[in-house]
């Protein structure tokens, strides 16, 4: 655990600036007379040892534009300019490639979409996403590759394994991968999985149906009634298990595991209304429309029983129904909150997600659930009475006690204070407030803000949550698996929410402190 940080760094002010350590990284790479250099950074991070011990580091990287093109990434010592490891990091180049099925139509990944962010050896590798080929097995799998060009200023395409009415589900797959982490990424800043993407297709054989099992998403190649699972909702529905795993862990039964299915659901019309904005389109709210062959969809959130199984209120629910039947109940509240004026599906999402985070526990019920939303909801600043009323048309009662939490409890300290021994129990919650003031000379701005929780007790895992909120809704959090900090770069001024949330017993100490490096 990260202990004592401030005597293994009294000092976080480096001894090497910018310019000194990219220096020392230049040396190490075999450079020819017409290579450049470009793209060059180096930034710095609190990084624990091998041996349990803080350090200040600087992660180093630039592009090397020649023949054979290289990112060489380095990891230097701060104050004694060590190298510390290094490795290449230029994994990607574009491909492209077909894409769809019967239903949808074909398209062409690098004219009708982006391009396919693929490897240099032209596997479909980058550094967010591996895409498997399970060639209709269960069990293994490989890194899917095909042929690249043989001169590396031509462009790859992969025209690999159409089957069962779908042009390339491996593209597909790939690219949906990709759009749904930028839609994580960019609209909740927030990395859906605690790991890499591992993405694997042509599941089993005549496989109907998805699944996400603790380490990837998994997709069929569909039968007589569906095309390949590899839609960009079933994609982000898949991925989706996964947030919800890594955060409130809804149990997969009961009334806890419709609202989990709903999640998954919301995440995939959310991921949809991602990358059809880019297209210019608009949502159609069905789940799963594209990959179905008789029907219309999987789901329809305005009307959820147009399926003929599945509810869209909660007095209709009972103990025996499947997940993915009272999952209608929170999917028509969304798309309800969706629709409403001042509101937008990415507006709705964000607040789910962030009840997901922060307030839903593992058996959560309908109304518990719909408070935690309404909570989000207040913490975002948005308007509650929305919240409450989506949830009245499923008959839904969400009207918890939704405090302001950022008043009354909150102890403000001061920059640079150690606050020790900070003892929880499981649902504890301990609120600071630090405020950044502003800085009315050059740079004008503090160059980071470090917020850090160690542990006491040495043993602890999932210990306690730590979230941070800036004073104009922006949330970031950190859920305690080992060694963790949370720096801000470049960090408003303003006040800084910090909560700590008790998951176990456990004994934490806080540091939080902001300041400019040396120049």
């Amino acid at each position: 655990m990260m202990l004592d940080i401030e005597k293994d760094i009294p000092n976080p002010i480096p001894s090497l600036n910018f310019k000194e350590v990219l220096k020392i990284a230049k040396k190490n790479v075999s450079l020819k007379k017409n290579d450049l250099i470009k793209n060059d950074k180096a930034e710095l991070y609190i990084r624990i040892n091998e041996n349990n011990k803080a350090e200040l580091i600087y992660l180093v990287s630039f592009n090397v534009e020649s023949y054979n093109v290289q990112r060489p990434y380095y990891m230097i010592n701060a104050q004694t300019g060590d190298i510390i490891t290094s490795w290449n990091g230029l994994t990607t180049r574009d491909a492209e490639g077909p894409g769809g099925n019967q239903k949808t139509g074909a398209y062409y990944y690098g004219r009708d979409y982006d391009f396919l962010d693929v490897s240099n050896i032209c596997q479909m590798s980058n550094q967010d996403i591996d895409t498997y080929d399970m060639n209709n097995q269960v069990t293994g799998g490989t890194i899917y590759q095909f042929t690249c060009p043989s001169r590396s200023t031509d462009r790859p395409v992969n025209n690999g394994k159409a089957v069962n009415g779908a042009y390339s589900p491996l593209n597909d797959a790939h690219y949906f991968a990709g759009k749904v982490l930028d839609m994580y990424q960019k609209w909740f800043s927030l990395y859906p999985l605690q790991s890499k993407f591992q993405v694997r297709v042509h599941f089993g054989t005549n496989y109907e149906g998805a699944f996400w099992n603790g380490q990837h998403m998994t997709f069929g190649d569909g039968g007589a009634n569906t095309y390949p699972f590899t839609a960009i909702d079933v994609m982000a529905h898949e991925v989706s298990h996964g947030v919800t795993e890594f955060n409130s862990g809804l149990l997969y039964k009961g009334q806890s595991g419709g609202i989990n299915e709903a999640f998954s659901d919301m995440a995939g019309e959310t991921a949809e209304n991602y990358l059809n904005f880019q297209l210019g389109k608009e949502n159609d709210w069905l789940g799963g429309a594209t990959i179905m062959k008789n029907q219309v969809a999987m789901r329809y959130f305005k009307n959820p029983t147009l399926d003929g199984m599945s509810i869209d209120n909660a007095k209709n629910y009972n103990d025996s129904m499947n997940v993915h039947y009272t999952s209608g109940v929170f999917n028509k509240a969304f798309y309800t909150l969706s629709t409403t004026p001042g509101w937008d599906i990415r507006k709705a999402f964000g607040t789910f997600l962030l009840a997901n985070q922060m307030y839903w526990q593992p058996e959560a019920t309908f109304d518990s659930a719909a408070c935690g939303v309404a909570k989000a909801a207040l913490d975002l600043g948005y308007e509650v009475n929305d919240v409450l009323s989506s949830f009245h048309v499923v008959g839904v009662d969400a009207g918890c006690n939704v405090d302001d939490p950022d008043t009354g409890n909150e102890i403000e300290i001061s920059n640079g204070t150690i606050v020790n021994n900070i003892k929880l129990t499981a649902g504890d919650e301990r609120r600071y407030l630090i405020k950044v003031p502003v800085l009315n000379k050059y740079p004008f701005s503090y160059d980071i803000l470090s917020i850090q929780i160690t542990d006491n007790q040495n043993n602890s895992k999932n210990s306690v949550q730590l979230y941070i909120r800036y004073e104009d809704g922006t949330l970031k959090k950190v859920l305690l698996t080992g060694n963790e900090y949370f720096n801000i770069k470049k960090p408003a001024a303003g006040n800084y929410h910090i909560l700590i949330k008790g998951i176990a017993v456990s004994s934490v100490n806080l540091t939080a402190f902001y300041g400019n490096l040396q120049r």
